[in-house]
């Protein structure tokens, strides 16, 4: 809290990998941790949220700081923009968190929930580590599920999780009770 009639909170998240590494600003992982940081904040309730930065300078190769941004120096995206796209689209504004816990019961899979303005339940699932497959059961209808970039995926008995996101937006069958996910 700040010392003054300002309201809130600061959050700062610096981990590095190793001395030197910053294996999180990788182009590959920065929509994948981004994501990730974002639905486990909100989880948490806070209210917002963000990235730094926008737009990669990109003017030094070796600098990591330079190629932070969710999009490139010259406006196109990078997976950390795909990434922000698919969890407003899976998360959009007014949706609300559903209790529930984080770890699924081996606690090898993160799994966040929440009802969107639509009335529909979105879910959201990763593995924290190593890729884990599991057996999912839906109560209710299943209207969308596509992974950490907003890319469609089709739904199998048993799905194969990785630290890439997978979303679910569920609703209820025939006006019926509350839908939901079940990972086994």
């Amino acid at each position: 809290c700040f010392r003054s009639d300002w309201k809130g909170n600061i959050i700062l998240n610096t981990i590095q990998d190793s001395i030197g590494s910053s294996n999180r600003t990788l182009e590959p992982n920065q929509g994948i941790y981004l994501s990730q940081a974002i639905l486990l904040a909100v989880s948490f309730g806070v209210e917002r949220f963000f990235p730094y930065e926008f737009q990669a300078v990109e003017r030094d190769d070796v600098d990591p700081e330079h190629h932070f941004g969710i999009v490139h120096a010259d406006l196109t995206p990078k997976p950390g923009y795909l990434a922000c796209r698919a969890l407003t689209k899976a998360r959009p504004a007014g949706s609300v968190n559903r209790p529930g816990e984080l770890f699924l019961a081996d606690e090898r899979l993160c799994m966040v929930s929440w009802k969107r303005p639509d009335g529909q339940t979105g879910c959201a699932i990763w593995s924290p580590d190593d890729s884990v497959t599991r057996n999912v059961r839906i109560s209710g209808k299943l209207t969308e599920a596509f992974d950490c970039h907003g890319s469609p995926l089709k739904l199998r008995d048993r799905t194969t999780f990785s630290q890439k996101i997978t979303y679910f937006i569920l609703k209820s069958a025939d006006g019926g009770k509350e839908p939901g996910l079940r990972v086994q």
